[in-house]
């Protein structure tokens, strides 16, 4: 095909000698998207949380300093290995008793 897309270009194979030739449908019927692994259409659950895309390039770009070409070359289990390496392993929030405990410790003044 031709840069912009649009047809054939002289040296395409598909091209026929008089000039482009036009491709017309073929005539079947389109079908309907496949179900994600979940059975949704577009694989999010409800009530499930979008990826929290800012927070990531904001990480990838501000705190790891990577160029935008290296962070979108990344793969998520490499983004994940940095993240754990510079914050720590992700750790479950405090429980109500846990906080008690530490406000019982640490009292403010």
């Amino acid at each position: 095909m031709c840069k912009d897309r649009r047809g054939a270009f002289a040296g395409d194979v598909r091209c026929a000698a008089g000039g482009p030739r036009r491709f017309r449908h073929s005539g079947r019927r389109r079908k309907k998207p496949s179900l994600a692994a979940d059975g949704t259409r577009d694989g999010r659950r409800e009530g499930a949380k979008p990826f929290p895309w800012q927070e990531a390039i904001t990480f990838g770009l501000a705190v790891l300093r990577l160029s935008p070409r290296d962070f979108w070359a990344m793969t998520p289990r490499e983004f994940s290995a940095c993240r754990t390496a510079l914050c720590g392993a992700g750790k479950t929030p405090l429980t109500a008793g846990e906080l008690a405990r530490l406000m019982a410790r640490f009292p403010d003044r």
